[in-house]
């Protein structure tokens, strides 16, 4: 199968579009980058795919801040968090992990609906996953700014 251009996937998905009121190309493009897939076939398949790989991501990053391992970077990143904080990342994390394995389900249906409706779903609640995740990610940057217990503990042991 010859690869689909970007011109070619924008078509199809405006196609589809209009069938499913799927929100506007360059917005879901923007957010998913959907014009650099290779193939238009299976396109709403495919884009619930890419963000169901999304939350998948975010659910495993949630997961070790929430239950960390015994490395560095899980115990530097996870100290960072107050209680309360880690109660709303529980929160979040119990919603994404919802998301994903309602993208699984539909996985099985293998029906064109249900991906659109899916798809329209996560549209409506992407800004603020989104934004909780910034939020998060900006906390995650500044804790590797800030000296922690452990780290004395790991220098008077050297």
């Amino acid at each position: 199968m010859p690869e689909s251009t970007a011109a070619e996937i924008e078509q199809k998905y405006n196609q589809l579009g209009k069938n499913y009121s799927l929100p506007v190309f360059k917005e879901i493009d923007n957010l998913f980058e959907i014009s650099t897939f290779q193939h238009h076939s299976f396109l709403l398949r495919n884009i619930r795919r890419t963000i169901s790989e999304r939350l998948d991501h975010y659910a495993k990053i949630l997961s070790e801040l929430l239950q960390p391992e015994a490395n560095m970077k899980a115990l530097q990143e996870s100290s960072s968090f107050t209680e309360k904080e880690k109660q709303e990342m529980l929160v979040l994390y119990k919603h994404l992990m919802h998301l994903f394995r309602l993208s699984q389900q539909i996985e099985f249906s293998q029906n064109e609906e249900k991906d659109a409706e899916y798809i329209n779903l996560i549209f409506q609640q992407w800004l603020s996953i989104n934004t909780q995740f910034f939020k998060l990610s900006e906390k995650l940057a500044v804790s590797w700014q800030k000296q922690e217990k452990w780290e004395e503990d790991i220098m008077y042991m050297g």
